[in-house]
């Protein structure tokens, strides 16, 4: 009966390492931008001569009025709002205004843009521009004074990052990283995002794959012929707005 109990248990353990353990992300890295531009009007990311990718809109804007409104004529495709540096919701070409709760006084806006692909056929072929564009208002007053950055994130692997030990509350977007023992995964071939908002990941610097929460798939899957033996295996998450301080591995492909 001893016998039977220790090897049910090594089964348990050997399933957990490698569908439940938790990899910790104990370093931090924020976002990696290209040269910004100055502008009173917002710019697509086309004039920045980007055609795919993320870019950061950022204005220092005065609210004369408590919880103003944000809207913005052109979201292409997805944005996420960051008010004083923290994530305060998101947009869309279907959503294009958010309420703020905040006081009266100046304030930082943060919003990080992600495009996700060309239209290649169709009535719309000929208004392809992505990023913001058109009018931005707070409470309909235009915001003007942006500075336009492009994020570097194809270049974001680990030996060209300036990673430091993550500060407890650090939400802003930009990358996680944490090591993993090979031998931890035992068959588990996937990394579970579940939790997470919009992003993507690398090992061992080489690019994984693009998750977001509201797709089908909450898994990426581990390119296993770039692992390495023992303990220096490396992962790091670009992620836009719902950062964790652990990452877990899965054994399959998980849907919602």
């Amino acid at each position: 009966m001893k016998t039977i109990l220790i090897t049910i248990g090594l089964l348990l353990s050997c399933a957990a390492l490698g569908r439940g353990q938790q990899i910790p992300l104990e370093k931090y890295a924020p976002c990696l931008l290209g040269e910004a531009v100055e502008s009173d009007a917002l710019l697509p990311m086309n004039d920045m001569g980007m055609e795919f990718g993320y870019m950061l809109y950022e204005a220092d804007v005065v609210t004369e009025t408590p919880d103003p409104v944000l809207e913005v004529e052109n979201v292409r495709d997805y944005a996420a709002v960051y008010w004083d540096g923290c994530f305060v919701g998101e947009l869309d070409d279907a959503h294009k205004s958010l309420f703020l709760e905040a006081a009266e006084g100046v304030h930082k806006l943060q919003i990080y843009v992600e495009n996700k692909g060309r239209i290649t056929y169709g009535p719309e072929i000929l208004d392809n521009s992505k990023g913001l564009f058109g009018r931005a208002t707070l409470d309909g007053i235009d915001i003007e004074s942006w500075k336009i950055a492009p994020i570097d994130l194809w270049d974001g692997t680990p030996g060209v990052l300036n990673f430091h030990d993550a500060a407890a509350g650090t939400r802003l977007p930009g990358y996680w990283m944490g090591s993993f023992d090979k031998a931890t995964l035992t068959g588990a071939n996937y990394v579970d995002m579940t939790g997470w908002g919009m992003g993507e990941v690398w090992v061992n610097g080489r690019y994984a794959g693009f998750y977001w929460e509201k797709s089908g798939l909450r898994t990426v899957e581990i390119p296993l012929h770039v692992l390495k033996d023992g303990k220096t295996n490396q992962i790091v998450i670009f992620e836009l707005k719902k950062p964790h301080t652990s990452i877990t591995f899965a054994q399959e492909q998980l849907f919602r």
